[in-house]
Protein backbone atom coordinates (compact mmCIF):
# COMPACT_ATOMS: atom_id res chain seq x y z
CA UNK A 1 0.00 0.00 0.00
CA UNK A 2 1.40 3.38 -1.05
CA UNK A 3 1.92 6.16 1.47
CA UNK A 4 -0.78 8.28 -0.16
CA UNK A 5 -3.33 5.45 -0.13
CA UNK A 6 -2.57 4.85 3.54
CA UNK A 7 -3.02 8.54 4.30
CA UNK A 8 -6.36 8.64 2.45
CA UNK A 9 -7.67 5.63 4.38
CA UNK A 10 -6.50 7.06 7.69
CA UNK A 11 -8.28 10.31 6.89
CA UNK A 12 -11.50 8.50 5.90
CA UNK A 13 -11.33 6.54 9.15
CA UNK A 14 -11.12 9.82 11.04
CA UNK A 15 -14.20 11.07 9.24
CA UNK A 16 -16.03 7.82 9.98
CA UNK A 17 -14.24 5.03 11.90
CA UNK A 18 -16.31 2.36 10.12
CA UNK A 19 -16.17 3.76 6.61
CA UNK A 20 -14.94 0.50 5.00
CA UNK A 21 -17.91 -1.51 6.29
CA UNK A 22 -20.46 1.31 6.22
CA UNK A 23 -20.02 2.33 2.60
CA UNK A 24 -21.36 -0.66 0.65
CA UNK A 25 -22.85 1.63 -1.99
CA UNK A 26 -19.33 2.70 -2.93
CA UNK A 27 -17.49 -0.54 -2.15
CA UNK A 28 -16.01 -0.89 -5.64
CA UNK A 29 -14.31 2.49 -5.37
CA UNK A 30 -12.91 1.88 -1.90
CA UNK A 31 -11.60 -1.62 -2.64
CA UNK A 32 -9.51 -0.51 -5.60
CA UNK A 33 -6.37 1.50 -4.77
CA UNK A 34 -6.27 2.99 -8.26
CA UNK A 35 -9.86 4.21 -7.88
CA UNK A 36 -9.01 5.73 -4.51
CA UNK A 37 -6.09 7.58 -6.04
CA UNK A 38 -8.16 8.73 -9.00
CA UNK A 39 -10.88 10.01 -6.66
CA UNK A 40 -8.79 11.72 -4.02
CA UNK A 41 -5.36 12.43 -5.53
CA UNK A 42 -5.03 16.20 -6.00
CA UNK A 43 -8.57 16.55 -4.65
CA UNK A 44 -7.70 16.39 -0.94
CA UNK A 45 -5.46 18.88 0.78
CA UNK A 46 -4.83 20.31 4.22
CA UNK A 47 -5.72 23.99 4.26
CA UNK A 48 -3.46 25.99 6.56
CA UNK A 49 -5.97 28.80 6.52
CA UNK A 50 -8.82 26.55 7.67
CA UNK A 51 -6.64 24.02 9.50
CA UNK A 52 -8.92 21.48 7.85
CA UNK A 53 -8.94 18.71 5.29
CA UNK A 54 -10.89 19.89 2.29
CA UNK A 55 -11.88 18.24 -0.97
CA UNK A 56 -12.54 19.87 -4.33
CA UNK A 57 -16.17 19.16 -5.18
CA UNK A 58 -17.01 16.99 -8.20
CA UNK A 59 -19.74 19.34 -9.44
CA UNK A 60 -19.62 22.20 -11.95
CA UNK A 61 -18.33 24.76 -9.40
CA UNK A 62 -15.56 22.53 -7.97
CA UNK A 63 -15.68 24.58 -4.77
CA UNK A 64 -13.76 23.33 -1.69
CA UNK A 65 -15.74 21.29 0.83
CA UNK A 66 -14.51 20.64 4.36
CA UNK A 67 -14.55 17.02 5.52
CA UNK A 68 -12.48 17.22 8.74
CA UNK A 69 -11.22 19.96 11.05
CA UNK A 70 -7.88 19.08 12.66
CA UNK A 71 -8.41 21.74 15.32
CA UNK A 72 -11.89 20.72 16.51
CA UNK A 73 -11.82 17.12 15.19
CA UNK A 74 -15.27 17.79 13.75
CA UNK A 75 -15.96 15.69 10.67
CA UNK A 76 -18.46 15.90 7.81
CA UNK A 77 -19.13 12.25 6.85
CA UNK A 78 -22.09 13.25 4.69
CA UNK A 79 -19.65 15.17 2.49
CA UNK A 80 -17.83 11.93 1.62
CA UNK A 81 -21.21 10.39 0.71
CA UNK A 82 -22.04 13.37 -1.45
CA UNK A 83 -18.69 13.41 -3.28
CA UNK A 84 -18.72 9.66 -3.95
CA UNK A 85 -22.26 9.86 -5.29
CA UNK A 86 -21.26 12.77 -7.51
CA UNK A 87 -18.56 10.52 -8.98
CA UNK A 88 -21.15 7.81 -9.69
CA UNK A 89 -23.39 10.38 -11.39
CA UNK A 90 -20.56 11.47 -13.68
CA UNK A 91 -18.66 8.22 -14.29
CA UNK A 92 -21.42 5.59 -14.16
CA UNK A 93 -24.54 7.49 -15.21
CA UNK A 94 -22.78 9.83 -17.63
CA UNK A 95 -24.10 13.19 -16.40
CA UNK A 96 -21.78 16.05 -17.39
CA UNK A 97 -20.38 17.95 -14.41
CA UNK A 98 -21.61 21.13 -16.09
CA UNK A 99 -25.20 20.00 -15.37
CA UNK A 100 -24.59 19.48 -11.64
CA UNK A 101 -24.51 21.90 -8.72
CA UNK A 102 -24.31 21.44 -4.94
CA UNK A 103 -25.99 23.28 -2.07
CA UNK A 104 -28.61 24.94 -4.24
CA UNK A 105 -31.60 26.76 -2.76
CA UNK A 106 -34.76 25.18 -4.17
CA UNK A 107 -38.33 26.54 -3.82
CA UNK A 108 -40.93 24.38 -2.06
CA UNK A 109 -44.23 26.18 -1.95
CA UNK A 110 -43.65 29.09 0.46
CA UNK A 111 -40.27 27.94 1.74
CA UNK A 112 -36.82 27.31 0.40
CA UNK A 113 -34.56 24.34 1.08
CA UNK A 114 -30.91 23.91 0.24
CA UNK A 115 -30.52 20.72 -1.79
CA UNK A 116 -27.29 18.73 -1.47
CA UNK A 117 -27.06 17.88 -5.19
CA UNK A 118 -29.11 19.17 -8.10
CA UNK A 119 -28.82 17.77 -11.63
CA UNK A 120 -30.35 20.24 -14.06
CA UNK A 121 -31.94 19.60 -17.42
CA UNK A 122 -29.45 21.94 -19.11
CA UNK A 123 -26.63 24.34 -18.27
CA UNK A 124 -28.98 27.27 -17.80
CA UNK A 125 -29.66 25.87 -14.32
CA UNK A 126 -33.38 26.67 -14.38
CA UNK A 127 -35.17 23.32 -14.23
CA UNK A 128 -34.00 20.51 -11.90
CA UNK A 129 -34.09 16.94 -13.22
CA UNK A 130 -32.82 15.03 -10.15
CA UNK A 131 -32.38 16.27 -6.58
CA UNK A 132 -30.30 14.31 -4.07
CA UNK A 133 -30.35 14.47 -0.25
CA UNK A 134 -27.20 13.08 1.41
CA UNK A 135 -27.39 11.97 5.05
CA UNK A 136 -24.94 11.12 7.80
CA UNK A 137 -24.29 7.43 8.63
CA UNK A 138 -26.77 7.21 11.54
CA UNK A 139 -29.56 9.08 9.74
CA UNK A 140 -32.23 7.13 7.91
CA UNK A 141 -33.51 8.50 4.65
CA UNK A 142 -36.72 10.37 5.49
CA UNK A 143 -39.25 8.81 3.12
CA UNK A 144 -42.14 11.04 4.17
CA UNK A 145 -39.96 14.10 3.63
CA UNK A 146 -38.94 12.92 0.16
CA UNK A 147 -42.57 12.23 -0.72
CA UNK A 148 -43.57 15.73 0.40
CA UNK A 149 -40.87 17.23 -1.83
CA UNK A 150 -42.32 15.35 -4.81
CA UNK A 151 -45.64 17.11 -4.28
CA UNK A 152 -43.95 20.47 -4.70
CA UNK A 153 -43.13 21.98 -8.05
CA UNK A 154 -39.66 21.20 -9.30
CA UNK A 155 -37.65 18.04 -9.85
CA UNK A 156 -39.55 14.88 -10.88
CA UNK A 157 -36.88 12.61 -9.35
CA UNK A 158 -35.67 12.62 -5.74
CA UNK A 159 -32.90 10.49 -4.24
CA UNK A 160 -32.22 9.96 -0.54
CA UNK A 161 -28.82 8.44 0.20
CA UNK A 162 -26.73 7.73 3.29
CA UNK A 163 -23.72 5.49 3.88
CA UNK A 164 -25.74 2.28 3.46
CA UNK A 165 -29.09 2.86 1.78
CA UNK A 166 -30.58 4.63 -1.21
CA UNK A 167 -34.23 5.50 -1.87
CA UNK A 168 -35.33 6.75 -5.29
CA UNK A 169 -38.70 8.35 -6.00
CA UNK A 170 -40.13 9.48 -9.32
CA UNK A 171 -43.19 11.64 -10.00
CA UNK A 172 -44.63 10.54 -13.37
CA UNK A 173 -47.83 12.50 -12.77
CA UNK A 174 -48.73 15.52 -10.58
CA UNK A 175 -49.32 14.64 -6.92
CA UNK A 176 -48.27 11.04 -7.51
CA UNK A 177 -45.03 9.17 -6.88
CA UNK A 178 -43.44 5.78 -7.46
CA UNK A 179 -40.49 3.99 -5.90
CA UNK A 180 -37.82 3.29 -8.50
CA UNK A 181 -34.98 0.73 -8.56
CA UNK A 182 -32.57 3.14 -10.27
CA UNK A 183 -32.14 6.61 -11.73
CA UNK A 184 -31.95 7.21 -15.48
CA UNK A 185 -28.63 7.52 -17.23
CA UNK A 186 -27.83 10.77 -19.01
CA UNK A 187 -28.15 9.01 -22.40
CA UNK A 188 -31.69 7.91 -21.46
CA UNK A 189 -32.57 11.44 -20.39
CA UNK A 190 -31.27 12.71 -23.73
CA UNK A 191 -33.60 10.28 -25.55
CA UNK A 192 -36.77 11.56 -23.90
CA UNK A 193 -36.12 15.17 -22.86
CA UNK A 194 -37.93 16.65 -25.88
CA UNK A 195 -40.90 14.27 -25.76
CA UNK A 196 -44.25 14.91 -24.13
CA UNK A 197 -44.21 13.68 -20.52
CA UNK A 198 -40.49 12.75 -20.44
CA UNK A 199 -40.80 11.51 -16.86
CA UNK A 200 -43.34 8.88 -17.90
CA UNK A 201 -41.03 7.71 -20.70
CA UNK A 202 -38.11 7.48 -18.25
CA UNK A 203 -40.28 5.48 -15.86
CA UNK A 204 -41.12 2.98 -18.61
CA UNK A 205 -37.46 2.70 -19.67
CA UNK A 206 -36.27 1.94 -16.14
CA UNK A 207 -39.08 -0.48 -15.32
CA UNK A 208 -38.58 -2.32 -18.63
CA UNK A 209 -35.00 -3.23 -17.76
CA UNK A 210 -34.55 -6.97 -17.34
CA UNK A 211 -32.73 -8.27 -14.29
CA UNK A 212 -30.84 -11.53 -14.37
CA UNK A 213 -29.70 -13.35 -11.28
CA UNK A 214 -26.05 -12.35 -11.78
CA UNK A 215 -27.13 -8.70 -11.92
CA UNK A 216 -28.94 -9.15 -8.62
CA UNK A 217 -25.91 -10.79 -6.99
CA UNK A 218 -23.69 -7.90 -8.07
CA UNK A 219 -26.25 -5.40 -6.80
CA UNK A 220 -26.57 -7.19 -3.47
CA UNK A 221 -22.79 -7.24 -3.03
CA UNK A 222 -22.88 -3.44 -2.98
CA UNK A 223 -25.65 -3.20 -0.40
CA UNK A 224 -26.00 -3.71 3.33
CA UNK A 225 -29.52 -4.82 4.16
CA UNK A 226 -31.14 -4.08 7.51
CA UNK A 227 -34.36 -6.08 7.97
CA UNK A 228 -35.78 -3.55 10.44
CA UNK A 229 -35.24 -0.68 8.00
CA UNK A 230 -36.72 -2.68 5.11
CA UNK A 231 -39.89 -3.41 7.10
CA UNK A 232 -40.17 0.22 8.20
CA UNK A 233 -39.77 1.40 4.60
CA UNK A 234 -42.41 -1.04 3.37
CA UNK A 235 -44.83 0.09 6.05
CA UNK A 236 -44.26 3.75 5.15
CA UNK A 237 -44.48 3.20 1.41
CA UNK A 238 -47.16 0.57 0.97
CA UNK A 239 -48.82 -0.79 4.08
CA UNK A 240 -49.48 2.26 6.27
CA UNK A 241 -53.19 2.68 7.01
CA UNK A 242 -54.05 -0.19 4.66
CA UNK A 243 -55.72 -2.24 7.43
CA UNK A 244 -53.64 -5.35 6.76
CA UNK A 245 -51.25 -7.40 8.88
CA UNK A 246 -47.94 -5.83 7.86
CA UNK A 247 -45.71 -8.73 8.82
CA UNK A 248 -47.95 -11.32 7.17
CA UNK A 249 -47.98 -9.37 3.89
CA UNK A 250 -44.22 -8.79 4.03
CA UNK A 251 -43.64 -12.52 4.54
CA UNK A 252 -45.80 -13.25 1.48
CA UNK A 253 -43.59 -10.92 -0.57
CA UNK A 254 -40.44 -12.60 0.77
CA UNK A 255 -41.98 -16.00 -0.01
CA UNK A 256 -42.66 -14.94 -3.62
CA UNK A 257 -39.16 -13.46 -3.95
CA UNK A 258 -37.52 -16.68 -2.71
CA UNK A 259 -39.51 -18.68 -5.24
CA UNK A 260 -38.37 -16.37 -8.05
CA UNK A 261 -34.73 -17.08 -7.19
CA UNK A 262 -35.43 -20.79 -6.69
CA UNK A 263 -37.05 -20.87 -10.15
CA UNK A 264 -33.96 -19.24 -11.64
CA UNK A 265 -31.70 -21.92 -10.10
CA UNK A 266 -33.52 -24.50 -12.19
CA UNK A 267 -33.37 -22.45 -15.41
CA UNK A 268 -30.66 -19.78 -15.42
CA UNK A 269 -31.66 -18.44 -18.84
CA UNK A 270 -34.81 -16.75 -17.53
CA UNK A 271 -34.80 -13.17 -16.17
CA UNK A 272 -36.17 -12.55 -12.70
CA UNK A 273 -39.87 -11.74 -12.41
CA UNK A 274 -39.99 -10.10 -8.97
CA UNK A 275 -39.72 -6.39 -9.77
CA UNK A 276 -41.75 -3.28 -10.52
CA UNK A 277 -43.49 -3.14 -13.90
CA UNK A 278 -44.95 -0.30 -15.95
CA UNK A 279 -48.29 -0.48 -14.13
CA UNK A 280 -49.39 -1.35 -10.60
CA UNK A 281 -51.80 -3.98 -11.94
CA UNK A 282 -49.06 -5.80 -13.87
CA UNK A 283 -46.71 -5.62 -10.87
CA UNK A 284 -49.37 -7.08 -8.58
CA UNK A 285 -50.34 -9.84 -11.02
CA UNK A 286 -46.72 -10.91 -11.63
CA UNK A 287 -45.79 -11.03 -7.94
CA UNK A 288 -49.03 -12.66 -6.85
CA UNK A 289 -48.50 -15.26 -9.60
CA UNK A 290 -45.08 -16.03 -8.07
CA UNK A 291 -46.80 -16.37 -4.70
CA UNK A 292 -49.38 -18.79 -6.11
CA UNK A 293 -46.66 -20.92 -7.72
CA UNK A 294 -44.66 -20.86 -4.48
CA UNK A 295 -47.67 -22.18 -2.55
CA UNK A 296 -47.86 -25.13 -4.93
CA UNK A 297 -44.13 -25.81 -4.75
CA UNK A 298 -43.84 -25.42 -0.96
CA UNK A 299 -47.07 -26.63 0.59
CA UNK A 300 -48.39 -26.26 4.16
CA UNK A 301 -46.88 -22.82 4.74
CA UNK A 302 -49.79 -20.71 3.49
CA UNK A 303 -53.41 -21.74 3.04
CA UNK A 304 -54.61 -22.41 -0.49
CA UNK A 305 -56.94 -19.40 -0.36
CA UNK A 306 -54.23 -16.95 0.80
CA UNK A 307 -53.20 -14.21 -1.61
CA UNK A 308 -51.19 -10.99 -1.53
CA UNK A 309 -53.38 -8.03 -0.60
CA UNK A 310 -53.63 -5.31 -3.23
Amino acid sequence: MSYWIKEIKELLNKVNPWFETNLPLFKSYLDDEKDLLDIFNNKLKLSKEWDSWIIKSFDSDESPKQILSEKTNKSQPEEIVRQLYLIKLVEEYGYPKEYIKCEVWVNFWREKKRADIVIYQNTEYLTPWIIVEAKEPKQRNDIQQLKSYLNAEGSPIWVGINWKDINIFLRPYPKDFEVMPDIPKFSEFEQVKNLDQPTKWIRDIILSRKWKYDDLVEYNDNQTFNLKNIIQDLEELVLANSWVDSFNEIFKLIYAKLYDEYKWERDKTNPLSFKSYVSADVTYNEINNLFERAKKEWKDIFDVQDYIMY
